[in-house]
């Protein structure tokens, strides 16, 4: 499913014994992806089945592919880099169809400051860059439980202006009425 669907392979056989039919398909080597989706993108696998009185049924299941194993993301904490100030960066690592990865990440910035985090069951590791002054570059390279690597550069921009501020909660929520200091 591109701009329109379009048949990008097929394939056509007789099930065995038990009613089973294996198959393997050649997707063609570019698919257009989503920046939404990193690059992911549909495949909808649609198999027709005829009988022999040749009565049929048809069934569809879209996939989602992608070109890496899991997709890397980066996140700061304000939405953008604040500069001058320490920064947390969010780290959220998934598979294609959505599902957490727990992954070990070494991440690099153009500074020279590396770091070696680990997602959690859900996905999300969590870093500090020490004062970035522009934006910033990460080199992300990561390796899941099940040994695949994904490397990526993730672009963090810096807000503009010599003034800024930045406020870390200590609670993601608070109560209506609450008093502090």
């Amino acid at each position: 499913m591109d701009v329109t669907t379009f048949t990008a392979a097929s394939v056509e056989g007789k099930t065995d014994h038990d009613g089973a039919y294996h198959f393997d398909l050649q997707l063609p080597r570019y698919l257009a992806g989503r920046p939404l989706d990193r690059g992911a993108t549909k495949v909808l696998i649609e198999a027709t089945v005829k009988d022999t009185a040749g009565h049929s049924e048809s069934r569809g299941e879209p996939i989602t592919v992608s070109e890496s194993a899991f997709l890397l993301t980066a996140i700061p904490e304000g939405g953008t880099l604040v500069p001058g100030l320490e920064n947390q960066v969010f780290l959220v690592a998934s598979y294609p169809d959505g599902a957490p990865v727990e992954a070990n990440l070494k991440v690099r910035s153009r500074s020279g400051d590396e770091q070696d985090v680990s997602t959690n069951a859900g996905g999300l590791a969590v870093l500090t860059l020490k004062k970035p002054l522009r934006d910033e570059v990460l080199q992300i390279d990561a390796t899941d439980k099940e040994g695949e690597k994904v490397s990526v550069p993730v672009l963090l921009q810096a807000r503009a202006g010599d003034d800024q501020v930045l406020l870390r909660a200590e609670k993601a929520v608070y109560r209506a009425g609450i008093r502090f200091g």
